[in-house]
C-alpha cells in the first residue's frame, strides 16, 4: 500500500510541483490550497503524512495542525513546511501538534526520507 501524502499550501504552483515529484516517487498525493480544504481532504482521504504551510490566509497552518491532530491523534505525521525558521515558529509548531518543522526550500531528499520513514 502506498503512503498517502496530503499537501496543504496556498502557493499553488509550489504545491503542484511537490505533488508531482512525490507522485513520481510512488506516493499517493492529495493537494489542497487552503486550510479548510485541507481539513476536508484529510477527512476524505485519511493521509499518513500531511505537509502543511504555516503562512496561509484564513486558517493558518497552526490551526490546521491543531484540527488534524484532534481528528487523527497520532495516526497522522504532520510536517510544517514553511519559510519561517525562527525559534518562536518552531515552538508554536510543536505546541500546535506538528511532528516536525522543515524550512523552505526543503531538499527533496530530506523530504523523501521523512515521508519514507512513516
Amino acid at each position: 500500500m502506498s503512503t498517502k501524502v496530503l499537501i496543504i499550501d496556498d502557493y499553488q504552483d509550489g504545491a503542484d510541483v511537490l505533488g508531482q515529484l512525490l507522485s513520481l516517487q510512488g506516493y499517493s498525493v492529495t493537494t489542497a490550497y487552503n486550510g479548510a480544504d485541507g481539513i476536508e481532504a484529510a477527512m476524505r482521504t485519511g493521509p499518513n503524512v500531511a505537509l502543511v504551510d504555516i503562512g496561509m490566509p484564513g486558517m493558518d497552518g497552526y490551526e490546521v495542525a491543531r484540527r488534524l491532530r484532534k481528528n487523527f491523534a497520532d495516526r497522522l505525521y504532520i510536517v510544517a513546511v514553511t519559510a519561517w525558521s525562527d525559534k518562536e515558529t518552531q515552538q508554536r509548531c510543536t505546541e500546535s501538534g506538528f511532528d516536525l518543522h522543515m524550512t523552505k526550500p526543503v531538499s527533496f531528499e530530506a523530504l523523501f526520507d521523512v515521508i519514507g520513514a512513516q
